[in-house]
């Protein structure tokens, strides 16, 4: 029987910058930018605010990862690779970080799935197994890191495995419309495996087949 691996953290946001002690005020700046570049609106404004926040609260990586997402929206490859960098050299250990340096490693170096696994990862595929010191874990977090494992473990033909990191996503119930969209994209790339896996199992049953069945039916999906 399935057993999701992980306690899920409610806290909201605000609860993630208070641990850097970042000042209300700072907070609510974070949120209106963070819509604004959401909308694709004042994204050079707002990569300068978060310059500046990210100077005022060096130890916090959301800010510096925003504005790594600010020049992803403009598409300018030479400071989207800048910002990166600084996430790698300043925040190793940090998840986004690590989670930034895959996909770039992934698809933009072409680098092979297990070698990603291995340099980025040390070959660990499941968060409490990285963070043995917590406890708890944010949504997007896991949604993010379960979601990269599935594109690792597909690319390199392991559809079994990467079934089994859709089938955690899939017991994430986000209510968050960005989180509620990237699921949706998640879920339905693991039907697509699921296809691939039944035509695996040439119609016979095998675990493929009962995950397809559960992914499925939370997609409302006929058969």
């Amino acid at each position: 029987m399935f057993e999701f691996p992980y306690k899920i953290n409610e806290e909201s946001i605000t609860h993630y910058f208070k641990q850097y002690n970042v000042e209300e005020g700072d907070i609510e700046i974070y949120e209106k930018v963070d819509i604004d570049v959401h909308d694709g609106k004042r994204l050079a404004t707002s990569a300068k605010i978060m310059e500046g926040l990210v100077k005022k609260y060096p130890a916090c990586s959301m800010f510096l990862n925003q504005i790594f997402s600010i020049y992803a929206i403009k598409q300018d490859d030479t400071k989207m690779l800048f910002y990166a960098e600084q996430l790698w050299e300043k925040f190793p250990t940090d998840l986004m970080s690590m989670i930034l340096k895959a996909h770039f490693l992934l698809f933009a170096e072409e680098m092979q799935p297990i070698d990603v696994l291995k340099e980025v990862f040390n070959e660990i595929t499941f968060l409490n197994e990285m963070y043995p010191e917590r406890k708890e874990f944010y949504p997007h977090e896991i949604l993010f890191f379960h979601k990269l494992m599935m594109q690792l473990f597909a690319k390199n033909d392991d559809f079994k495995t990467a079934l089994i990191h859709a089938r955690i996503v899939s017991k994430i119930d986000y209510e968050d419309e960005d989180c509620l969209e990237l699921f949706m994209q998640v879920i339905i790339s693991g039907v697509h495996l699921c296809e691939l896996m039944d035509i695996e199992c040439a119609g016979g049953t095998c675990e493929g087949l009962t995950i397809g069945k559960e992914i499925k039916d939370i997609l409302e999906l006929e058969n």
